[in-house]
């Protein structure tokens, strides 16, 4: 699932973008720097030293020989951004005493200006005094937020931060100057903006509706509305083709489905139709069909390490419960692959949902899984539920009711016991 599955370490983004051949005896760049940085704090972490101290120190050397290498004069926005991205260099002493003044002092000015690229200096500003947890944060989010140019970020993918501010912005500035500023914002989408930019917009949609004063609710249903509308509309516009279009339908359908979700738990969970079941001969082909037992729902997909390692952890559940009325059942999007392993290293491709069976088969016969596996389109459960990444975890009662979403069988196994058990005695209490 790649859209879910924030599995990419950076370190490989940055030596994505080392491009051609490595400087010699020219300046690195910043992509370099970057990555070597990550590379020397990968030994100082598998490095074997006497004392913690020399440990801290070694890593101290690192951080702080980076900083000074680095000409923020010289960074491009797009670097700053990536230079964001790595909180431990910037909160480090003293090295990120020295980067956060250099950096306050190449962006302030920018952001004076009422151009887009004094927006996207304003936004790079309050990103950073958000990361240092400042006395400047809430006042810088506000003025990225209201930045005459702030609008015209959404024409590529700068705009997409905006929400995330926003929704900062809600939390921890006065309700009024958050709803107003969110109220200009919205006034001033710009027809041409990048559907890309819509990651946090249902995570925002949600904020407002939980802040629980005059406007906001007002607010909310009128950002879910404008950007449901536009975002279609725009899409169908740009004749996007599935491979571009996949990303934006799907944070669209978040935010369609953000209001069932916001009270799902104490729901009856939305259905879901399978597109294969693991068991043929059991005749299941839809989330409907198993009612009456407690289901533990396990959304996990291929491509994530993390769901691989977590069968173990199902495994007990799966014996504990074997002749109880409780179903697990480990359930991936239709992915047209297929990872067969945690470290990616074997993948096959599935074009027809019998191979992706087949090879999710593989996974079971791998892992000893006894308990059933599915398929299903992810459009149709992802939103509902609410799956923004994987492993993730629903428990249904015997009457199809969300009883929780929170709990993870690696770190909550006695928690998701007692729920089961629970759930089980009330059934014998009410037959």
């Amino acid at each position: 699932m790649r859209h879910l599955l924030p599995t990419v370490l950076l370190a490989a983004v940055f030596a994505a973008c080392l491009g051609a051949g490595a400087a010699t005896d020219q300046q690195p760049t910043f992509e370099q720097t970057m990555q070597r940085m990550l590379e020397r704090l990968d030994e100082v972490d598998k490095g074997d030293f006497p004392t913690r101290e020399e440990r801290r120190a070694r890593g101290d050397a690192v951080f702080i020989e980076t900083a000074n290498s680095l000409d923020l004069d010289a960074l491009t926005f797009d670097e700053i951004g990536m230079l964001l991205q790595r909180p431990r260099l910037l909160l480090h002493q003293p090295s990120g005493h020295d980067l956060r003044p250099r950096l306050r002092e190449r962006l302030r000015p920018l952001a004076a200006n009422n151009t887009a690229e004094g927006a996207h200096a304003a936004l790079l500003l309050a990103r950073l005094e958000n990361i240092v947890a400042s006395d400047e944060t809430t006042p810088a989010l506000l003025r990225a937020i209201t930045h005459p140019g702030a609008a015209t970020l959404w024409s590529d993918h700068r705009g997409d931060p905006l929400w995330g501010l926003c929704n900062r912005a809600v939390r921890d500035a006065p309700p009024t100057a958050a709803l107003d500023a969110i109220s200009a914002l919205l006034d001033n989408v710009p027809p041409d903006f990048e559907p890309g930019n819509f990651s946090s917009i249902d995570n925002l949609y949600e904020s407002l509706i939980g802040l629980r004063v005059d406007r906001a609710a007002a607010l909310a249903q009128r950002l879910r509305d404008t950007m449901l509308a536009l975002g279609r509309e725009r899409i169908e516009a740009l004749g996007l083709d599935e491979d571009d279009r996949w990303w934006p339908e799907l944070r669209l359908a978040f935010l369609e489905h953000a209001p069932v979700r916001i009270s799902l738990v104490g729901s009856t969970g939305p259905d879901i139709e399978f597109y294969w079941w693991s068991d043929e001969d059991e005749g299941v082909t839809r989330l409907a069909d198993l009612r009456g037992h407690v289901v533990i729902l396990s959304f996990w997909s291929s491509d994530c390490g993390f769901c691989h390692f977590n069968f173990e952890s199902l495994a007990p559940l799966a014996e504990r419960y074997r002749d109880k009325p409780v179903r697990i059942v480990s359930l991936a999007p239709r992915n047209g692959y297929v990872m067969l392993d945690p470290y990616g290293e074997e993948t096959v491709t599935t074009p027809s949902i019998a191979e992706e069976a087949e090879a999710t088969r593989q996974i079971m016969r791998e892992h000893s899984a006894s308990w059933p596996f599915a398929i299903a389109e992810k459009l149709e459960y992802v939103p509902h539920y609410g799956v923004r990444g994987v492993p993730r975890m629903a428990v249904l009662d015997q009457r199809g009711v969300v009883r929780t979403l929170e709990l993870d069988a690696r770190v909550h196994k006695e928690a998701i016991i007692e729920l089961i058990d629970s759930l089980l005695a009330e059934q014998v209490a009410h037959p």
